[in-house]
C-alpha cells in the first residue's frame, strides 16, 4: 500500500538512492532498502534501482519482512540462501517475494531502533559475507543516521 502523505526531502531521497545503489553494487545484490519501522509497519524510506516495483513510501506489514528478525535481535543478520534454511521456506517474506539472499542491519538513532538498512536478491549469494561486508553495511547505517539527524530535528517523528 502506498502512503499518499509520505514526504521526504528530495535531496535526502537522492542521497539514500545513491547510497543504496552503491551498496547493491558492493554487495552484489539486486535490491537495497532503507526502512522506518514503527507500530508493526515497515515503511520504505529509500530504495535502490529495482525490478520489484518497490517505491519510496510503500508500506508493508512488518511480520512479512525479514527485517522483523533485525528488530528482534538488534544486530546485523544475513541469510545466504533462505531456501536452504530449515523453516525459512515458510517465512511470509520468502513465500511472497522468493528473496533468497538477505543482509540487514539496524539503523539506530541515539541508541534507539529507528529502522533497517537491508539488501537482498532473488538468487542466493555464492560467498559468505566477510567482516568487510558487515562493516560496510554498518557504516552505511551510521551514515543514514547522520543524514537523518542533519535533516530532521526528531527523526522518530517521521512515520
Amino acid at each position: 500500500m502506498k502512503n499518499i502523505f509520505f514526504n521526504l526531502a528530495p535531496s535526502l531521497e537522492h542521497k539514500f538512492f545513491t547510497l543504496l545503489n552503491d551498496g547493491t553494487e558492493f554487495l552484489n545484490l539486486n535490491l537495497g532498502i532503507i526502512s522506518r519501522i514503527y507500530n508493526e509497519v515497515y515503511r520504505v524510506y529509500g530504495v535502490s534501482n529495482n525490478t520489484m516495483n518497490i517505491l519510496v513510501g510503500d508500506d508493508f506489514e512488518l511480520s512479512k519482512t525479514y527485517c522483523l528478525d533485525i528488530l528482534n535481535r538488534q544486530k546485523t543478520l544475513y541469510y545466504q540462501d533462505v531456501a536452504k534454511i530449515t523453516g525459512m521456506e515458510k517465512h511470509p517474506c520468502y513465500i511472497t517475494t522468493q528473496l533468497r539472499a538477505y543482509i540487514g542491519t539496524p539503523i539506530l538513532i541515539e541508541g534507539r531502533f529507528w529502522g533497517t538498512l537491508n539488501y537482498s536478491a532473488l538468487e542466493p549469494t555464492k560467498l559468505h559475507y566477510s567482516e568487510e561486508d558487515l562493516k560496510y553495511i554498518q557504516n552505511q547505517a551510521q551514515e543514514i543516521t547522520e543524514l537523518l539527524l542533519c535533516n530532521y530535528q526528531d527523526p522518530f517523528e517521521l512515520k
